[in-house]
């Protein structure tokens, strides 16, 4: 007992068990193969060569160094989906683990321990940590890209220092355009602190020390530049073309807060949310207001003053372009940051404040996770996959609409007919043929099937009536296994699946 007394005294060991304990929490829901759209995009993608994710990652709306670094995890792992969610939890165990290393050395262990805790319980952390999509690793690369900046700034101008800084602006950029923009955002604001600096600094040898910051940071901006050239004309070829308008709309504020509280973008539970999410804003307003002249607060002025700038910029460029850009989950991007904020501000308040607060996020927590853990294990998402398996015959062709259904239940049958039997009838005429090329093909009309025989499986969600469009369009065609409908509870998504027969 007298041991385990000595042994809990000593906070890094108290803080290692914290990222312990919250790496096994923030894991409980992963374990799962369900899908939503864009994760099943992800594995479609990722199960090309690179230089057809680079081809057809340039026709999507993100850049491709996630899937590249996915296509690996494939490659090692036999397509594993839950290596792939794995993967997702990585970049958040290593922010957990820079707030022991780093963040406790620069702004203490009270904020690193309450740093490495937040990361990993954070509800709005939670509901993204298995994700098979690019936004925790975007939130570690625009995290260490800050930290640095920040180190920078200090007068710790060494070699290490702006290598560092300079790799993760640019891995920011390949990551996700939300991070590009902050990286642009960082760049452009140390750019400007030097030289105010130079011209105040007065004596000689100051405005020697600082103008070699400013050419240091000029060519590690222009090393940047030429090694993302390869990807601007993607990026000026999806600016012209990407229809942002057709699914975003501008969030609200209240929308805005509510997602970077609790990873929510609709209205589920959406009392208990708006509840959470207006304790946390008070809460930092609170701590803002009761810091606001202590100098140690500056960083999470800053960081703050980012989210603002991001915001603000993104809405100037959506403007610029005739589109709407704005999208609360991909400011999931600074997530780190902002929470880095919020831990240095409770770090400054006493006892009682930080473990009520503390306690109240874990309680919200503790429902946020037990609501994942049903979604995600729920028998009902298995139902239409297990249904599909057991019936498909290679062979039989499949055509999927519009909704996301169809690509979700192909992409966990990938393996048996990697994708090349599927069609997408884009009855909408979204304009994405070259970007679903992940898929397979994409048709505006069922021309190029009108001399097919065999077996069509046709999947869609429960609202669109598919198979009868498909009837009446090809002709001929007899109904082999009646419309089943599901309705599972991971995402809400429904499906109503049909085989038909053409003669």
């Amino acid at each position: 007992m007298k041991k385990l007394k000595e042994y809990l005294k000593n906070e890094n060991n108290i803080h290692i068990w914290l990222i312990i304990l919250g790496t096994l929490f923030l894991i409980l829901p992963i374990f799962h193969q369900n899908m939503w759209f864009d994760e099943s995009y992800t594995v479609a993608i990722c199960k090309h060569p690179f230089n057809e994710i680079w081809t057809i990652g340039s026709h999507d709306v993100h850049p491709v160094l996630y899937y590249f670094i996915v296509r690996i995890i494939f490659m090692l792992t036999n397509n594993s989906i839950i290596a792939a969610r794995f993967f997702s939890v990585v970049p958040l165990v290593i922010l957990a683990i820079l707030g022991y290393t780093h963040i406790s050395k620069d702004f203490g262990r009270k904020t690193g321990m309450i740093f490495s805790t937040l990361i990993l319980i954070f509800p709005s952390v939670l509901m993204y940590a298995g994700e098979l999509r690019m936004y925790t690793w975007a939130a570690l690369f625009v995290s260490i890209m800050c930290l640095y900046a920040y180190r920078i700034i200090k007068y710790d101008y060494s070699k290490k220092n702006w290598a560092i800084f300079a790799i993760f602006s640019l891995a920011s950029a390949y990551t996700h355009y939300y991070a590009l923009i902050i990286a642009a955002i960082v760049n452009i604001c140390l750019l400007i602190y030097f030289i105010i600096k130079n011209v105040k600094a007065k004596k000689e040898d100051e405005k020697k020390y600082f103008k070699k910051q400013i050419i240091t940071l000029l060519i590690q901006a222009v090393i940047e530049v030429i090694l993302y050239l390869p990807w601007l004309g993607a990026l000026l070829a999806q600016t012209k073309s990407v229809s942002g308008g057709f699914w975003i709309t501008t969030p609200n504020p209240l929308q805005v807060m509510i997602f970077l509280a609790t990873g929510s973008l609709d209205d589920k539970n959406f009392v208990i949310n708006t509840i959470f999410s207006c304790f946390i804003t008070a809460t930092l307003v609170y701590l803002f207001i009761h810091n606001w002249k202590d100098k140690e607060t500056m960083p999470a002025k800053l960081s703050f003053a980012l989210l603002v700038g991001l915001q603000s910029l993104i809405l100037l460029i959506g403007k610029i372009i005739g589109q709407n850009l704005l999208y609360q989950r991909y400011l999931f991007t600074l997530i780190g940051v902002l929470i880095f904020a919020g831990s240095l501000l409770l770090s400054k308040e006493g006892k009682k404040v930080g473990i009520v607060t503390l306690s109240i996020i874990m309680c919200f927590s503790l429902y946020t996770n037990i609501n994942l853990i049903n979604e995600n294990y729920d028998k009902s998402n298995n139902e239409p996959y297990n249904y599909l398996k057991e019936n498909y015959e290679d062979g039989d062709i499949v055509i999927v609409a519009n909704s996301g259904s169809g690509f979700v239940l192909m992409s966990r049958l990938e393996n048996k007919n990697n994708y090349k039997n599927m069609y997408f009838y884009d009855l909408e005429h979204w304009g994405v043929e070259e970007a679903y090329k992940a898929f397979g093909k994409t048709m505006e009309d069922l021309d190029s099937l009108k001399d097919y025989k065999g077996r069509i499986w046709i999947i869609s969600n429960t609202s669109v009536d598919l198979a009868s469009r498909v009837q009446e369009e090809l002709g001929r065609t007899k109904v082999i296994k009646e419309n089943k409908t599901f309705d599972t509870k991971y995402k809400n998504y429904s499906f109503a699946i049909e085989l038909l027969e053409k003669e």
